[in-house]
């Protein structure tokens, strides 16, 4: 069997294929075949298959039998690696649609699948500019892993895409199968939240958006589709970097408007004010989705503008004043009255929170600060883990020690929390009397220069998952049954 291409882009230059012309078609050519005289001119009269033709005599059964639905030919969902998509996307623009992915392996692992569509846009369907629009989100997410890894474990990664950047192009992403997005989560679970859990999210929010801004990263897209919520655990992750502003990049262009999945209209983009920074309109994407967070619903809108003078102040009144102060600065019409980027906004947040805090009694938590700088005294020598604490090993001395730390970024206000602190620190008090040799022994529990701080003792194991005891003799299984109880 001989193939042949064919080119559908009328103006397609051939003449540097010599001999391989004949194996070439024309769109219009191709479209002629089914008449026997074109086919004929084409590919000539002559037929090795005359007197034993596929469809007749004893070919045709076993012809129709290949083609029929049954053993060989049967209804299955498209699996991208080991992951089938839900039937419905979650979420789409006019390029994409986002569906909630499971493994059919293990069935505990979730993740996001993202379908792109190029054949639905006429300036992408032939253009190379595609190659760039679905790269820009893992060329964002390396440079944010090479300079803030932590902030990287709070991002949904790439774990998979396809190898042939089609016109139906796909990627996977690594998602909890506990988290929702902000859209989704304020409709379900939003009036669950107590204020101060709505601020603590506000808080993990911005100094997310702040750590970005460190690192020359402009999301530009945050919104209820890009920021989800763990309700379990007050966790925030973010997604869709893709129409970032980030250095030794392009800007996403023209393509950038197609990139948005919030679905938020800018002051800058109604053109009644001057341009702000990337920096700047991420500071009005922040305060948009912090009130959403704060109050339970979205910003009123004036003309697809969300217009924070629209809020009645009966509802403002509500809430802290120098929040609703903070969030009256970040959505700001004119640019130059807002927050200069994150950095100052998650700075004046905090600035906001602590006046708010002062007017109740506080805890002292002196007694538990210590002049120590985890990176600097307890270095890494094996990372643990990193998504909620850093946990690692660290060399002191001739002893292998662990090392829990939880940054000041993810532990939050310490004179709000201090009533948990302090109860922290009992239950380590407590650890660190006990003298059974069953427990890893707490070496030290303190606030640190970058929150809280925990270094005990390391206990070096085997982990029971894809242990195989098949060969095992009863003396391993009495050793091991022994190991256990003691």
């Amino acid at each position: 069997v001989e193939g042949v291409d064919v080119l559908s882009h009328p103006d397609c230059d051939t003449s540097g294929l010599r001999a391989d012309a004949k194996a070439v078609l024309r769109l219009g050519e191709f479209l002629q075949i089914g008449d026997t005289k074109n086919y004929q001119r084409i590919f000539g009269a002559r037929s090795f298959h005359d007197r034993n033709s596929l469809i007749g005599g004893q070919n045709r059964g076993t012809f129709l039998k290949f083609f029929s639905p049954g053993k060989i030919f049967e209804p299955r969902n498209t699996r991208f690696t080991s992951y089938i998509a839900s039937e419905k996307p979650e979420f789409g623009t006019s390029l994409y649609k986002e569906y909630r992915a499971r493994d059919v392996e293990e069935k505990n692992a979730t993740a996001l699948l993202r379908v792109w569509d190029f054949g639905q846009d006429d300036d992408l369907r032939h253009s190379a500019e595609r190659k760039d629009l679905v790269e820009r989100e893992r060329a964002v997410l390396l440079r944010l892993n090479d300079h803030d890894p932590d902030l990287a474990a709070v991002t949904m990664r790439s774990i998979a895409r396809d190898a042939d950047l089609g016109s139906r192009y796909w990627e996977l992403f690594e998602r909890d199968r506990h988290l929702q997005r902000l859209s989704r989560f304020l409709a379900d679970k939003g009036q669950d939240l107590d204020l101060s859990d709505r601020l603590d999210l506000i808080k993990i929010l911005s100094g997310y958006v702040a750590g970005l801004h460190r690192v020359e990263i402009a999301h530009r897209d945050l919104g209820g589709h890009s920021i989800w919520i763990d309700p379990g655990r007050l966790r925030v992750v973010l997604s869709s970097f893709g129409a970032a502003r980030f250095p030794n990049r392009n800007s996403a262009g023209a393509a950038r408007v197609k990139l948005l999945g919030a679905g938020l209209k800018l002051p800058e983009d109604a053109g009644v004010v001057d341009q702000g920074s990337a920096s700047c309109q991420d500071v009005f994407l922040l305060g948009s989705a912090a009130w959403s967070i704060l109050s339970g619903a979205s910003l009123p809108e004036n003309d697809g503008v969300p217009d924070w003078s629209l809020v009645p102040d009966d509802v403002r009144i509500k809430f802290p004043s120098d929040v609703i102060a903070w969030l009256a600065r970040c959505v700001e019409w004119d640019p130059a009255a807002r927050f200069i980027d994150g950095i100052q906004a998650h700075d004046k947040l905090l600035e906001a929170l602590r006046t708010d805090a002062g007017s109740q009694d506080e805890i002292d938590l002196s007694s538990y600060e210590a002049e120590i700088d985890p990176a600097f005294d307890y270095p890494v020598t094996k990372m643990i883990d990193r998504t909620r604490a850093r946990i690692y090993t660290t060399e002191v001395g001739s002893e292998t020690l662990l090392v829990k730390n939880w940054p000041d970024r993810i532990l939050g206000d310490r004179s709000k929390n201090a009533a948990k602190l302090v109860e922290f620190f009992a239950r380590a008090e407590r650890l660190r009397s006990v003298s059974s040799g069953r427990l890893p022994r707490v070496r030290l529990a303190c606030l640190s220069r970058d929150g809280l701080f925990v270094l005990q003792d390391y206990l070096e194991g085997r982990e029971l998952e894809g242990l195989d005891t098949a060969d095992w003799t009863s003396a391993e299984y009495h050793s091991f049954i022994l190991g256990l109880v003691e």
